[in-house]
């Protein structure tokens, strides 16, 4: 169904949920808002991949790590506030998510990994991490509406192709 909203519990039973599986969501084709319990801690690689629907959700405050592809081709994605419990982002975490425009990445991440925001077309507002000391290769490729990046001054490495194709 168009529209459809989830929210998770944080125990079924008496059985506090601490983790979500790869392609967790696979079954929900028309997901449009999801919303995860705190209670979540670990997170499999492309758990949320290619809901196209999704436009809405949160990260809980207690996951420190955000796996490859986590979002990647969540095409109706707007927005996303990384918690500051975050440390690392994987490779793809929001690959072609063209309707992203923007993001807010907590001081505790380090490094920005190939093709964290590859095709996100929309995106028009990055707050990068005042610690950022890598983006790597194809982080920022094909975001075309981003025009504007405040670099910190920790940033000691930019990989190959971090930025082509996009509106820097």
């Amino acid at each position: 169904n168009a529209g459809t909203a989830l929210e998770l519990p944080s125990s079924v039973d008496g059985v506090r949920g601490r983790a979500l599986a790869s392609y967790a969501m696979v079954s929900y084709t028309y997901l449009d808002t999801l919303i995860l319990p705190d209670s979540i801690e670990t997170v499999e690689p492309y758990a949320f991949y290619d809901k196209v629907h999704l436009r809405s959700t949160n990260l809980p405050r207690g996951l420190a790590v955000i796996p490859e592809g986590m979002f990647s081709r969540c095409i109706g994605l707007t927005g996303i506030v990384i918690p500051d419990s975050v440390r690392e982002i994987h490779d793809e975490a929001f690959y072609q998510c063209s309707n992203l425009d923007t993001v807010v990445i907590p001081d505790s991440v380090r490094t920005i990994p190939d093709q964290c925001f590859s095709g996100c077309e929309a995106l028009t507002s990055v707050t990068l991490p005042a610690n950022l000391e890598v983006i790597d290769t194809d982080a920022f490729s094909g975001t075309v509406s981003l025009a504007h990046l405040d670099f910190p001054e920790t940033l000691t490495g930019i990989g190959g192709g971090a930025f082509s194709g996009s509106g820097l």
